[in-house]
């Protein structure tokens, strides 16, 4: 799901253009059927193992990326950017398990058109 809304689009204006996202995905993935032959560390002993119902390892059930993007007339910038990624299983078996974490991202610059074929931007 993705949000987008631009709060100010006027070239005119001290504060010239103006934009807030949203992006959400959820992902629910579990194995249907998934049998498989352990061993022990000598190669013998084999044992099955059933992972049915579990969750796939690897994928983050709930993600947010949130943003923020600011444009002035004089050419000052801001963009930044949130995001949020759930905690995932690190095995088959689902007993190793990472936390989640969140990212934090910011640009701070100053963009400038000196003709049709030359601009320059600082960050």
């Amino acid at each position: 799901m993705t949000l987008n809304i631009d709060y100010f689009d006027e070239k005119d204006a001290f504060l010239s253009g103006s934009r807030v996202q949203a992006n959400y995905t959820y992902m629910d993935h579990t194995f249907e059927s998934y049998n498989t032959v352990v061993v022990d560390e000598n190669g013998e002993n084999p044992e099955e193992v059933n992972f049915d119902g579990n969750t796939l390892p690897g994928i983050h059930p709930h993600t947010f990326v949130g943003g923020l993007d600011i444009v002035t007339k004089p050419g000052f910038y801001f963009n930044g950017t949130y995001s949020f990624f759930d905690d995932i299983f690190l095995n088959n078996e689902n007993s190793s398990e990472d936390d989640s974490y969140q990212l934090l991202n910011f640009k701070i610059g100053f963009a400038k058109r000196i003709s049709d074929n030359i601009g320059f931007n600082v960050v």
